[in-house]
């Protein structure tokens, strides 16, 4: 009976001492302390989100000036005072963003981009003048709705990474195989662009397929970024600075380089593309790939079971098929025929380039014979 009683005020004392809550008792002692992480990071992501639509908008501002002022034509965009103040906004957001890395799921993060494009809705009609229309508003609901179900259905546990981990989860054959599909991507959209600035075609790219560059790269910075961020969260919390290993360095190094290239494609997908399906379309292909990587890299998947991925995937399903109804509504909104871009460039050739029918015809003095050689493709002089 006496040795009851304590097991009891033991239990009572442990209740108190947890918080009040029972489910403490029941937390890992690695994780104790780290059970709000997600929503801190939820948080802080909200507030750093909101700062760099700002700053894109007015790195938007900018171009539009660029292009209309012929004087600077010859200066490159990233020279203008304007779009460098945008930049200065965007960089501040990215870095607010950053220290969320480190504190919840990259899952649950990536869904928060969805916020970004309702900022970019709200912001662009008066900031740019750019109007929405009910087909994009739709779209964004879509996308809306989507984004919620990723974040009431994707896992919410932090994950404590260290750079020995970080490293051999990137050699794995997931890792890899994303690796080959990536860069098979941005080899295409090179071999794309090379094509177009041989034929002397303007813009090298479409503002969708720019703003799909851009968020490949914005994967790569993501994973590279949120390494860095984890590793030093960890040496923080376990108060070893793991951040003098080498390898720790070199992810830095990367996220650098993939964060310039980022930036750039997307800067290009704004001047081509008006912001309300720019900035919708690299958010959302963004999301969706962040949330790829955080389950491979990061193996933030691996507490779900096989009826949580099926409750999950179907949000990600919404989401991109809010990217094709955004792209096909900005079709349709510029008026672009669906028709390919080789019928849309006129054909001429010079006599010498005739073929043999109309080089016998160019021989011929009547006026019939003239007709004729000019709908062969001639000159008709």
């Amino acid at each position: 009976m006496l040795q009851g009683s304590l097991s009891l005020r033991l239990f009572g004392q442990q209740y108190l001492q947890a918080g009040g809550s029972f489910s403490l008792l029941r937390t890992d002692p690695a994780k104790q302390g780290t059970e709000w992480f997600w929503l801190m990071g939820v948080l802080v992501t909200l507030v750093g989100a909101t700062l760099t639509v700002v700053g894109l908008m007015i790195q938007k501002q900018a171009h539009a000036a660029h292009s209309k002022n012929q004087a600077s034509a010859a200066k490159p965009y990233w020279l203008e005072t304007l779009w460098l103040a945008g930049g200065g906004v965007w960089l501040f957001g990215n870095a607010v963003c950053w220290v969320a890395l480190g504190l919840a799921p990259q899952a649950i993060l990536a869904s928060i981009n969805c916020w970004n494009i309702a900022v970019t809705l709200v912001i662009a009609p008066w900031f740019l003048n750019e109007p929405v229309s009910a087909r994009t508003a739709w779209s964004t609901v879509v996308l809306t709705i989507g984004t919620a179900w990723v974040v009431i259905c994707g896992p919410k546990e932090y994950q404590q990474q260290t750079v020995e981990g970080i490293v051999e989860s990137l050699q794995t054959l997931p890792c890899m195989m994303a690796f080959v599909a990536t860069t098979g991507f941005l080899l295409s959209m090179a071999v794309v662009a090379y094509s177009r600035i041989q034929s002397r075609r303007t813009p090298t790219l479409t503002y969708f397929q720019f703003a799909a560059v851009s968020a490949t790269f914005a994967w790569y910075a993501t994973m590279l970024s949120k390494s860095c961020a984890k590793v030093l969260v960890a040496s923080v919390r376990l108060g070893i600075p793991m951040y003098h290993n080498p390898a720790f360095w070199a992810l830095a190094s990367g996220f650098v380089v993939c964060a310039m290239a980022q930036v750039h494609f997307l800067n290009m997908s704004l001047k081509h593309g008006e912001a309300v399906h720019a900035i919708p379309t690299y958010e959302a292909l963004s999301m969706t790939g962040q949330i790829v990587v955080g389950g491979v890299v990061f193996d933030e998947f691996a507490g779900l079971s096989r009826r949580a991925h099926m409750w999950f995937w179907p949000g990600v399903f919404l989401v991109l098929l809010g990217i094709l109804s955004l792209a096909r509504g900005a079709s349709l909104q510029s008026g672009v025929p669906p028709v390919p871009e080789k019928a849309k460039v006129p054909i001429q050739k010079k006599g010498s380039e005739c073929d043999e029918r109309t080089a016998l015809l160019s021989d011929c003095s009547a006026s019939g014979a003239k007709m004729v050689s000019c709908i062969f493709g001639g000159t008709g002089a």
